[in-house]
């Protein structure tokens, strides 16, 4: 699919396409003058979407996509390039957890809110 059709699929503008495209966070084939794009870059593009809601850098993304999405084997890279990754799935696993417990609270403080409110109206 070239460019334009990735856009509508995935809901991003043509230029976030390219600036992924210039970041390697997704990869095209190129034929004449068009780049043509997979499935696998509308799978690409919906984990960008994930991770930056949780607050990851493109910089981290990138590097998690990366690790996932070559044909290196886990063999093929340096500790130092491993470590990096399992530090960022790491942190980004604790401020998850911080955000479910966060999110409890709140459901408790909201349904505390609506029984003192259902006792007034009602």
């Amino acid at each position: 699919m070239q460019i334009g059709d990735l856009a509508k699929k995935t809901n991003k503008t043509i230029d976030t396409l390219r600036y992924y495209q210039s970041l390697g966070l997704i990869e095209s084939k190129k034929k004449g003058k068009n780049y043509y794009f997979t499935t696998v870059d509308i799978n690409i593009i919906e984990a960008i979407d994930i991770f930056k809601n949780i607050g990851l850098s493109l910089s981290d993304i990138k590097s998690i996509i990366s690790l996932n999405n070559t044909n290196k084997s886990i063999d093929d890279y340096t500790i130092d390039e491993l470590m990096s990754v399992k530090n960022i799935l790491e942190n980004c696993l604790d401020q998850n957890k911080k955000r479910e417990e966060n999110i409890k609270k709140s459901y408790l403080i909201i349904n505390k809110m609506l029984e003192k409110l259902g006792d007034k109206i009602w």
